[in-house]
């Protein structure tokens, strides 16, 4: 998949490797981004998780654990959005959409295609994944983590120099139609979440670059900050890798760190408290796109929490929200495929809808969950209760507001249902 020229398109970015985002073929840094930090904070927190030979991907049996191997594929992509000079493109995607289901796909490879305007997001975005990865595969594969290492370091540099370069709006005339906006106008967090990275790693590496790293994290704006995460927001990663790696920070400060994140985790399970349904989202709100992910990232919070104050309660809560995505929900469906006996079975996917119009889908894919603010699409209800804007069965070629699942909803499950697994005793051994 080599970019083409097109509408606003960036010269030289070459990237031929890659998950696809979400419902269609587009890749974006950004998004990509966060899907890859999850899996990978899921690794660094416990590193027996996924092991070689554990999951049925092509490289198993290579001596590197498969978690690694599949985050490593998926990202093969990010250095590549890099043209010779100058930022990241933002995303890469087809000129039109595909067509809904996808069944050619000789034909769909041959659709003209482009890399978009660059941002310095997307070049964080490519810093951070690239650090973090050189980091957990030095001691598998130590030439490939300097080249990754070469690559994060080339890009913050280029973040640095043009700070201030967002991604424009949708229908602005500088992008094709046929891919997401990932429209953010925000990069201070970006910034920092990309820093933290790269000091954790110049740390390892014992590289002389620590320092201004570390300058870059003690000194911003986000430094500590603990909040959900997802592809837009995104400083709380950074401080998740700072509380999951040996820093060297001041104990002070590590220390405020786990009370904002204990802090945190209290506020969450008042709201599921305060909830008829367990869900980790106040009533009173709307629902996003994607509440589902917004669920299973404050999962993420709570399980953390846990781990540093073994309050049961964090863990309690983090159960109660995986019924709700199993079936305790207005909807009365579990959202995840394969699980459940009223379960989602059809997700707005044009590779899948092929493939599987009329069999089971495979087990384990999030569905986006009820939209109540930014449906766009014929299907999804509109006039109903937040909780009660999702679309019904066999909708899902024009549900993409509420059933399509993405490379950075699964991620978070996995995640959750990891550490879920590996607690479970904790709530009968007391």
């Amino acid at each position: 998949m080599v970019a083409a020229t097109g509408p606003g398109a960036v010269p030289g970015a070459n990237s031929p490797l890659s998950w696809a985002d979400a419902g269609d073929f587009g890749v974006y840094p950004v998004n990509h981004a966060i899907a890859a930090w999850t899996l990978l904070n899921l690794y660094e927190r416990e590193r027996t998780a996924y092991g070689d030979g554990s999951l049925a991907v092509p490289e198993r049996a290579n001596g590197v654990p498969d978690i690694l191997d599949e985050v490593a594929y998926g990202s093969r992509f990010m250095s590549g959005m890099l043209p010779k000079t100058g930022l990241a493109s933002h995303k890469v995607h087809n000129h039109t959409w595909s067509a809904f289901p996808v069944k050619d796909i000789a034909a769909e490879n041959a659709m003209p295609r482009s890399a978009m305007p660059p941002s310095t997001n997307a070049t964080y975005a490519v810093a951070r994944t690239n650090a973090q990865l050189a980091r957990v595969l030095r001691p598998f594969d130590a030439k490939r983590a300097d080249s990754l290492w070469l690559s994060a370091q080339d890009a913050w540099r280029r973040a640095e120099a043009q700070p201030d370069v967002d991604y424009p709006e949708a229908n602005d005339g500088t992008d094709a139609e046929g891919g997401g906006d990932y429209a953010d106008t925000q990069n201070s967090d970006d910034r920092y979440a990309a820093a933290a990275e790269l000091y954790l790693t110049a740390g390892e590496r014992a590289d002389r670059a620590a320092t201004s790293y570390r300058g870059a994290v003690t000194g911003s704006a986000h430094y500590g900050e603990i909040g959900p995460v997802d592809w837009s927001q995104v400083a709380a990663a950074g401080t998740l890798s700072l509380l999951a790696v040996p820093s060297g920070l001041p104990a002070a400060d590590l220390a405020r760190m786990r009370a904002n994140l204990r802090a945190a985790a209290d506020a969450l399970v008042d709201t599921q408290r305060r909830e008829g349904y367990p869900a980790l989202i106040p009533g009173a709100d709307a629902y996003p796109w994607g509440s589902n992910s917004a669920v299973v990232n404050r999962m993420m919070l709570l399980g953390t929490a846990y781990d540093i104050g073994h309050d049961r309660r964090h863990l309690k809560a983090m159960h109660r929200a995986m019924d709700y995505l199993l079936g305790t929900n207005a909807m009365r469906i579990s959202y995840v495929t394969g699980y459940g006996r009223h379960r989602e079975t059809d997700l707005h996917d044009r590779l899948a809808w092929g493939q599987y119009p009329k069999t089971p889908y495979p087990e384990g894919w999030l569905s986006g969950g009820p939209n109540s603010t930014l449906i766009n699409d014929p299907v999804t209800p509109t006039g109903r209760p937040a909780a009660k804007s999702y679309a019904g069965p066999g909708t899902a070629p024009s549900a993409w507001g509420s059933k399509e699942n993405t490379i950075n909803w699964n991620a978070p499950l996995v995640w959750a249902v990891t550490y879920l697994n590996s607690t479970a005793p904790d709530l009968t051994s007391r």
